[in-house]
């Protein structure tokens, strides 16, 4: 399998943000993220071990979510986002080198719900029956109402009526509501999901038919790239381009297998408002009240300091919006969590001279050895055991100890439990950027990264 994991965090603003966008999120469940569930659904001696195809940025978010399943995927990241299209074509040219041509490839999104897994496993093994035979297999959705928010794949003849393969008469864009609601009465039309099947020989094959130009580049990035990262140069040149409008709409290789498995992309928060929730999922928390008279029809959400108010109906516009938000008043735009090699900080609060964070450290792993010259920091322990050094003096803190360390003293925090630590830290000073950092050891190899 073959997962792709991009977004930019936008499409579920404010809960989705660019350094933990959707596909890291237990959205429908409180466990699992939606990158784990698809990890999941493939996980079987069936398959290959999955390769990931993400952002760089987020290599270290999916690598660590993996590890927790107990899996060891293959990684390339990419410097750019750039669509479907080069990340696949670089999945393709990494198969082929590792497997050879011939192996197939089952192209995943990372973010999507698929609630009835038995249906969808039983596509996928009808599916590769016709990759091996080499066509490009796309799952198209059979759709139970007029969705505008999704592309719809027109199906032709049967291929085959047993697992209900057909010929594909032409891919559309999102429609508006009166072509949408045509498409559901004629009964021709489904959702295209994004997931496809096909061997890596016949994606390379085709993409020089249809995009010699974009697999030039694709391969120039992935023979320069560095260990797992492409090549930047490449990237850089290379259109944003879907595999879509790629290869799929000019390929006749093309065909469609209809599926009905409980799937739903999670694209808008009103998409989300219809998955089924875990019963976990639904925690008896309040986080913030919001008092509203007289208002129907909208969705809330109240995430940190960045609430949201949007009227049911204006979904789709919420990615444009996040954006706009972003470039115009990006001081203000919370940032839900910033992960580090050792775990990630969420920011709960800031003032005049003091921030308050929640800070999770992984089992085993340590911050730097590090000095701040503007700020002392005081920690609370929550869960897990602390080994804190403070100058040349070790100390274990345990749950609901504090302790603190003064401005300009060396200093290190180190989880040397098997569970994650968990502390609320309070930073107080003239200065509170995260470049007021001086490290003298870390484990990590950084040396300008922050913290």
């Amino acid at each position: 399998p073959v997962i792709l994991s991009g977004g930019s965090g936008t499409r579920l603003w404010p809960l989705s943000q660019p350094n933990y966008p959707k596909p890291f999120l237990p959205l429908n469940s409180r466990e699992l993220s939606l990158i784990q569930q698809t990890a999941l659904r493939v996980r079987s001696s069936a398959f290959h071990p999955p390769l990931v195809v993400c952002k760089t940025e987020h290599g270290l978010l999916a690598a660590e979510q993996f590890s927790a399943l107990g899996m060891a995927p293959m990684f390339l990241l990419e410097p750019h986002a750039r669509n479907t299209a080069p990340a696949i074509t670089a999945a393709a040219l990494l198969i082929e080198e590792v497997y050879g041509a011939a192996i197939i490839m089952l192209v995943l999104p990372s973010d999507h719900v698929i609630t009835d897994v038995d249906a969808f496993q039983k596509a996928v093994a009808a599916a590769c029956a016709a990759a091996e035979k080499g066509d490009i297999v796309t799952f198209g959705i059979k759709p139970s109402y007029a969705e505008t928010g999704y592309g719809y794949i027109h199906k032709g003849s049967v291929c085959d009526k047993r697992s209900e393969l057909y010929s594909v008469k032409s891919f559309t864009e999102k429609p508006d509501v009166t072509r949408a609601k045509a498409y559901i009465s004629s009964g021709e039309y489904l959702w295209n999901s994004g997931m496809c099947m096909v061997s890596a020989g016949t994606f390379l094959s085709e993409m020089q038919k249809h995009h010699p130009l974009l697999l030039a580049q694709t391969k120039a990035a992935f023979h320069n790239r560095q260990d797992i990262v492409l090549g930047e140069e490449p990237y850089m040149e290379m259109q944003s381009i879907s595999v879509d409008y790629a290869l799929l709409e000019k390929s006749k290789k093309v065909v469609t297998l209809a599926l009905d498995c409980g799937w739903s992309d999670v694209g808008t928060w009103r998409a989300l408002a219809h998955v089924p929730l875990s019963p976990a999922r639904v925690e008896d928390k309040a986080i913030a009240t919001v008092n509203m008279l007289g208002i129907k029809n909208v969705i809330t959400d109240v995430m940190m300091d960045s609430p949201l108010i949007m009227e049911e109906s204006r979904s789709l516009d919420l990615r444009q919006f996040a954006k706009q938000m972003r470039k115009h008043h990006d001081d203000n735009i919370s940032t839900l969590r910033t992960e580090r090699p050792w775990g990630f900080y969420e920011q709960l609060h800031e003032g005049t001279c003091y921030k308050v964070k929640y800070i999770r450290v992984n089992p085993k792993a340590k911050l730097s050895l590090q000095q701040h010259r503007y700020r002392a920091e005081h920690w609370v322990v929550l869960k897990g055991q602390a080994r804190i050094i403070l100058e040349e003096q070790d100390y274990d803190v345990v749950p609901y100890q504090s302790f603190s360390v003064p401005a300009g003293k060396k200093h290190r925090l180190e989880n040397k439990g098997t569970t994650p630590l968990e502390i609320i830290e309070v930073q107080i000073g003239t200065y509170l950027g995260e470049d007021d950092i001086v490290r003298f050891d870390d484990a990590y190899d950084r040396c300008s990264e922050l913290r």
